[in-house]
């Protein structure tokens, strides 16, 4: 297994059906570093991205909602699981959590039910105290440490549950 970083662009457009669409290009790390180590919108618009992003923009009519380098690590050696394993995406996880003013929530997909304590009613995970699993309270513990709202709120979780 190598881990390797790689950096996308993305523009998000807002289009006349009240949806978005995203342009997306992977990114030469050196360009999208110096991008994000800019401090404000007017010095990252002057990087080589930032220009890419411009022209971009430039060329729809849609509404820029947001715009900006993500970073992903991918794992160059990952396969599927196989389907005998039965691991899908819509065995799920719940997570809702508060920050601010709002309440959002998450969800974790391919569940592994071997890491969580049900409580009683059989679907809310017990995220505390005695029985709660270390992996779920490392979990909460790591989300409540770096999860923001969009108010830039700290997130404090609130719940989890078994969602199918």
């Amino acid at each position: 297994m190598a881990l390797k970083d790689v950096y996308f662009g993305k523009v998000e457009l807002g289009m006349s059906n009240r949806k978005s669409s995203t342009w997306m290009a992977r990114l030469v790390p050196t360009a999208a570093q110096l991008y994000i180590n800019e401090v404000t919108q007017t010095l990252k618009d002057a990087t080589p991205v930032g220009q890419l992003f411009l022209s971009v923009e430039d060329l729809s009519r849609g509404t820029l909602i947001s715009k900006g380098v993500e970073l992903k690590t991918y794992d160059d050696a990952a396969d599927f699981p196989l389907p005998t394993l039965g691991i899908y995406a819509f065995d799920k996880f719940g997570t809702s959590f508060a920050a601010g003013f709002g309440n959002y929530q998450n969800t974790i997909p391919g569940r592994d039910m071997a890491a969580v304590a049900l409580g009683p009613d059989g679907i809310t995970i017990l995220i505390s105290g005695t029985g709660a699993t270390t992996q779920v309270t490392q979990f909460v513990s790591r989300f409540n440490a770096v999860v923001l709202g969009v108010n830039d709120a700290a997130a404090v979780v609130q719940q989890m549950l078994v969602v199918s």
